[in-house]
């Protein structure tokens, strides 16, 4: 036997069956990531077994921003009061409708994590569901 939906149920379609809508709801649209972050190591003709960090978020007011970083040839580590090892890494920034360009970052060793204090971003491949790049510290 067919019920309708009556409109007393969002979770059940008009066919009577269950539509998942996932922990966000209808609310906010689709459950669509909208960042993520990954590291690896990458080797070139000239050097070999070189780390990255690479990640992306998505946003109304920016689009799609893509972030590259590895070390470079200046690179040297700086150790901070806590004790945590930072090494000075190189950031190349593309934004969807924007030339590139470079900012300088921070890599903490111990965790992966890498920060960009001039653009407020923070990239943490070890985070749950597929890393998270996007801003840090306060509103």
């Amino acid at each position: 036997m067919k019920y309708g939906n009556r409109g007393n149920n969002q979770n059940f379609n008009s066919n009577s069956t269950f539509v998942h809508r996932g922990s966000r709801g209808n609310r906010s649209g689709s459950g669509k990531k909208h960042s993520g972050c990954k590291s690896g190591v990458f080797t070139s003709d000239t050097r070999k077994n070189v780390p990255y960090v690479q990640g992306w978020n998505y946003s109304r007011a920016h689009g799609m921003v893509s972030i590259m970083c590895s070390p470079y040839s200046k690179t040297h580590v700086v150790t901070s009061g806590t004790g945590k090892n930072w090494e000075t890494w190189i950031a190349k920034i593309t934004p969807k409708m924007s030339a590139p360009f470079v900012q300088p970052c921070l890599f903490e060793v111990g965790t992966g994590r890498v920060i960009i204090k001039g653009l407020g971003i923070v990239m943490n491949p070890r985070a749950a569901n597929g890393g998270y790049c996007g801003k840090f510290g306060g509103k």
